[in-house]
């Protein structure tokens, strides 16, 4: 060979090397087309392969994938509809005397931030073709649900009234029921379900009293059970009981309206408003006594579920209602007024502890303020 061919020969090896080096690199670079990132996605993080990051750009409403291998997810942090406003404090219906108007109130619990989120209006019933006018008197009680994203509005009166659901704001008002009267709504704790007293018929086609229940969509209203007597109900936080007021006793019945247990109110006396405490230790009720000096008074009691441990939380003698409970349980608010010439003062909101101490009223606000709601 001369010495020509030897170094062509040299060169080409050469070559022939750095191909294959090429090669061999190329073969451990990943060549697949870049991810092309959804809404509510991030780029792939370097730092895991599982890690999860939350976009900073995009609404807080969805959660990125970190690798392009992990299957898209999302986890809503909104409730249904978006709202992502206030979702606790106390929800009372609200009475201006100087316009006669009553409304729904929302405020925190030391009374401040109050804003009226809902007014009182007779045609928003109204729509109901088999009858003239079906428009109601007044709101008769409020629950909050289980996620704080709404609340509901029983609507009471002689010609009709209803089942109203809105948010926290009082945007996204809409009517579930159409009927004579719905009192006291109360949500099941999956926030699927509200349960309602309709404490008796005032046209023909609402048909007789009965505690019904019916889907936040508004479908699938069906009556609790036929051996359930009309009443204010209350779900029990673990959904597994509904207390009911029913004349002289609470009677305590499954979802399915099966009875488990009737409790006897103290003696002379008749209940309403039951509420049960966050843990479902406590159920605390309204026990209204006849008078002669004025006709009746109403107080604040308690007991547990199985009858037992029965608490006078106020002795006030006067009217000392409808108390619901704060989320950790420390506190009940509830509407006091007094007894005065020709029926009473205007109701306020009160606090109290459950065992009776520390019983204060909430700073002044609206002319009136009753049937309050804690989350």
């Amino acid at each position: 060979m001369t010495r020509r061919q030897a170094v062509l020969a040299g060169l080409l090896a050469v070559l022939v090397l750095a191909g294959a080096i090429t090669l061999l690199v190329a073969r451990g670079r990943d060549h697949r087309a870049p991810h092309r990132l959804l809404a509510g996605d991030t780029a792939p993080s370097t730092t895991s392969s599982t890690e999860l990051t939350t976009t900073t750009d995009l609404p807080a409403t969805t959660t990125a994938r970190a690798a392009a291998t992990t299957p898209l997810k999302r986890t809503a942090t909104t409730a249904p509809g978006g709202y992502a406003g206030p979702r606790g404090g106390i929800a009372f219906v609200s009475g201006e005397a100087s316009t006669g108007t009553e409304g729904i109130s929302v405020m925190d619990a030391d009374g401040t931030h109050l804003r009226r989120i809902a007014d009182f209006d007779q045609a928003r019933t109204a729509s109901r073709p088999d009858s003239p006018w079906f428009g109601g008197n007044g709101f008769s009680g409020l629950a909050w649900s289980p996620a704080g994203d709404l609340i509901a509005a029983g609507r009471d009166g002689k010609y009709g009234g209803g089942l109203e659901v809105m948010r926290p704001d009082g945007s996204g008002r809409r009517t579930l029921v159409f009927d004579s009267g719905v009192e006291h709504p109360t949500f099941s704790p999956d926030g699927r379900w509200i349960a309602y007293d309709n404490p008796g018929a005032h046209l023909a086609t609402s048909g007789p009293g009965q505690v019904m229940v019916i889907g936040v969509d508004g479908h699938d209203q069906h009556p609790l059970g036929t051996a359930v007597t009309p009443g204010d109900p209350a779900w029990s936080p673990d959904g597994t009981l509904i207390a009911i007021e029913s004349g002289d006793h609470l009677t305590l019945v499954r979802p399915d309206g099966t009875v488990v247990q009737s409790i006897p109110a103290p003696a002379n006396t008749s209940t309403s408003s039951p509420a049960w405490s966050p843990d479902g230790q406590w159920i605390s009720f309204t026990a209204v006594a006849p008078t002669t000096t004025p006709d009746y008074t109403a107080d604040i009691f308690e007991l547990h579920p199985d009858g037992s441990g029965l608490v006078r939380v106020t002795d006030n003698h006067d009217y000392s209602t409808g108390a619901s409970w704060s989320p950790e349980g420390a506190r009940l608010v509830f509407t006091r007024s007094t007894p005065a010439a020709g029926g009473s003062s205007p109701p306020q909101l009160w606090t109290v502890q459950p065992d009776g101490d520390g019983q204060r009223p909430l700073p002044a606000g609206p002319d009136s303020a009753s049937q309050p709601a804690w989350r």
